[in-house]
């Protein structure tokens, strides 16, 4: 597909509400594929994303990273498939 994109924004924590943490979303379309799910048949865009650096509230983290897959389907305006998944890495741990 060939279109790719790097977000920026922040967000906040609930228990800390004057706290403002970076997020980082790199974005890349792959393809589109039809989808057989519960739900129905689906012509989806799949969506790979990268989370590779994002700020947390928890002083034992070096860093954190999230990566996820989805399947977008525009007739319904939301994602039919997602898998995702990430780490925290602390001292001595990987």
């Amino acid at each position: 597909m060939g279109w790719k994109g790097f977000f920026s924004t922040q967000y906040q924590v609930s228990s800390y509400p004057d706290a403002n943490y970076y997020w980082g979303l790199g974005m890349t379309a792959l393809q589109w594929e039809r989808m057989k799910t519960p739900a129905g048949e689906f012509l989806a865009l799949r969506v790979h994303n990268e989370m590779p650096y994002f700020v947390s509230n928890d002083l034992f983290r070096f860093a954190n990273e999230r990566q996820e897959d989805l399947w977008f389907a525009p007739e319904i305006g939301r994602w039919v498939i997602r898998r995702s998944s990430g780490r925290y890495i602390t001292a001595g741990v990987y």
